[in-house]
C-alpha cells in the first residue's frame, strides 16, 4: 500500500513531461497569395522544448494534395522540379519549402509533415496564385446634355476572370462589359471599362459606382464617385443709350452649371470696382443665368469695356468686348475672345452681342439709327433708273417719228431726206420709194 502511494507521484511526473514532449509544427495561416512566375517559399517550422535535433532521427515531407512533392530521408529529394530544403536549416528547426517560378499547376493546399522519432506533427495552409486588383477612376467631368464617358481601369489582378459593373444608387445600369489584356512583362492582367451617359440635371446628385468582383477578393471592390457636370456659359453684352450717350452695360451670363461664378468689367484693362452683380438664377432646365452692370463713367469711343466671366467648366476667362462709338461711327459690340465661344442664349435685344460676326443691320448696336444712308443710297438708284428710262423713251420715240413711206406717202422727196441729216443716227434709207 505504501509503495502504491510512492509511485503515483512519479507516473504524474512522467505523464506531465510526455505531454511537454510533443512535437509542434507551425505554419502560416491561409492562404498564401504569390504572383505568376515568382518565388515563394512556403514556411514549416518545428520544435521539440526537450530534445536535441537529431537528423538521424528526423523526416519531413511535403505534399500538394495527396501528392508528395519533396522529402528529406536523411537526405533530400524534389519531385517539383527546382524545389528547394536547406539542410543546414533543418538543423535549427526550418523545413521551409523553396518553390520557383511559380505556374498555375502550383496552386493548392500543402501539407508539411515532420516527424521526429517518436513524435509526428503536420501543418496545413492553401497556396493561391492570384492578385488583387486596384481601381482607378478617369476623368467624371462630363458637359449637359452632351454625350461622355467614365473610364475605370482595373490593373494588377490575376489570374484574368473578372466582372465589372456599373451602379447608378445602387442598381446596376450596365455590365459587365470589359476589356481585359495581359502584361507580357510580370504576368498580371490589367482591364478597362467604358461608362457612356448623356447626363441630364437629374444625374447632378446621382451617386455612381465602378463595381469589380474577382476570386482574389472576399467581396465586390468598389468605386464610388458622383459625375462633375458643366455646363459652358453664353455671354451677351447689351448697351443702354440715352440721346446718342452710353448711359450703361450690362452683360448676361446665361445657361451655365454650376452655379458658381465671378463675372468683372474691365476698362480698357482695368477692372472696375462699380459693378452691379445679382445673384445667379435657376432657369427651367436647371442651369443658371447671371446679370452684371457697370455704368460707365468715360464715354469716349476710344474707351474699351470688356465683360469676363470666370467658370469652372472654361480653363481661361471668358471674355465679350463692348467698343462703343456713336452715330456714323459706330462699329456696334465685338466679340474678339474666347476662341471657341459658346452660341449666344435665347434672348436678347437690338443690343446684344453675338460671339460671332454679323452683318450689319439697319439699326446699329447701341441704337443708332442709319436709314438716311439708305433712303440717300435707293434714291441715287431710283434717279439713275429714271435718266436711263427717259433716255431709253427719247431714242424710241426718235426713231417712231421717221416716216414710213408705206403709211406716210403724201410727202414729197425732199421732206424724206431733210430727216437724214443726222449723220451719227441711223436713218432708214428711203431711196426709191413711191410716191
Amino acid at each position: 500500500m505504501r509503495g502504491s502511494r510512492r509511485t503515483f507521484p512519479c507516473l504524474l511526473l512522467l505523464l506531465q513531461q510526455s505531454a511537454w514532449a510533443v512535437l509542434r509544427v507551425s505554419v502560416p495561416l491561409s492562404p498564401i497569395r504569390a504572383l505568376p512566375s515568382s518565388d515563394q517559399r512556403l514556411p514549416c517550422n518545428f520544435s521539440d522544448p526537450l530534445k536535441p535535433i537529431n537528423l538521424r532521427n528526423l523526416a519531413v515531407v511535403w505534399k500538394r494534395g495527396t501528392e508528395k512533392i519533396a522529402e528529406y530521408l536523411g537526405r533530400f529529394e524534389a519531385m517539383r522540379q527546382g524545389a528547394e530544403m536547406s539542410v543546414e536549416r533543418l538543423q535549427v528547426g526550418d523545413a521551409s519549402l523553396l518553390l520557383p517560378q511559380l505556374q498555375d499547376s502550383d496552386s493548392g493546399v500543402y501539407t508539411c509533415v515532420v516527424i521526429f522519432t517518436p513524435d509526428k506533427d503536420e501543418g496545413r495552409f492553401e497556396l493561391k496564385l492570384e492578385a488583387e486588383p486596384c481601381i482607378a477612376l478617369g476623368s467624371t467631368k462630363l458637359q449637359l446634355a452632351s454625350q461622355g464617358a467614365v473610364t475605370c481601369t482595373i490593373s494588377g489582378f490575376y489570374p484574368g476572370d473578372i466582372s465589372v459593373e456599373w451602379l447608378k444608387n445602387g442598381a446596376v445600369i450596365k455590365g459587365p462589359q470589359t476589356s481585359v489584356h495581359q502584361d507580357s512583362q510580370n504576368g498580371l492582367y490589367n482591364a478597362s471599362s467604358i461608362l457612356e451617359l448623356t447626363p441630364d440635371i437629374a444625374d447632378a446628385n446621382a451617386n455612381f459606382s465602378c463595381q469589380v468582383r474577382h476570386r482574389s477578393l472576399e467581396g465586390p471592390l468598389k468605386e464610388n464617385f458622383q459625375l462633375q457636370l458643366q455646363a459652358l456659359p453664353s455671354l451677351q453684352v447689351f448697351t443702354g443709350v440715352s440721346q446718342n450717350t452710353l448711359e450703361v452695360l450690362e452683360c448676361l451670363v446665361s445657361g451655365f452649371y454650376p452655379h458658381d461664378v465671378q463675372v468683372h468689367w474691365l476698362q480698357n484693362g482695368v477692372p472696375q470696382q462699380q459693378v452691379e452683380s445679382r445673384e445667379p438664377q435657376t432657369l427651367p432646365n436647371g442651369t443658371f443665368r447671371m446679370r452684371s452692370m457697370i455704368r460707365p463713367e468715360e464715354v469716349d469711343p476710344g474707351v474699351s469695356y470688356v465683360c469676363q466671366v470666370q467658370h469652372n467648366a472654361w480653363d481661361k476667362p471668358l471674355e465679350m468686348r463692348a467698343h462703343w462709338q456713336p452715330k456714323d461711327e459706330v462699329e456696334g459690340v465685338s466679340c474678339p475672345t474666347p476662341q471657341h465661344p459658346p452660341s449666344s442664349g435665347t434672348e436678347g435685344t437690338p443690343h446684344s452681342c453675338s460671339p460671332t460676326p454679323v452683318p450689319t443691320s439697319p439699326t446699329s448696336a447701341t441704337g443708332t439709327v442709319v436709314w438716311p444712308w439708305i433712303v440717300f443710297t435707293l434714291g441715287s438708284m431710283l434717279f439713275v433708273a429714271g435718266g436711263i428710262m427717259l433716255y431709253m423713251a427719247f431714242k424710241k420715240g426718235k426713231n417712231k417719228s421717221y416716216p414710213d413711206t408705206k403709211r406716210n406717202s403724201h410727202l414729197d422727196p425732199e421732206s424724206v431726206q431733210c430727216m437724214t441729216k443726222p449723220e451719227n443716227d441711223y436713218i432708214p434709207d428711203y431711196t426709191g420709194t413711191s410716191m
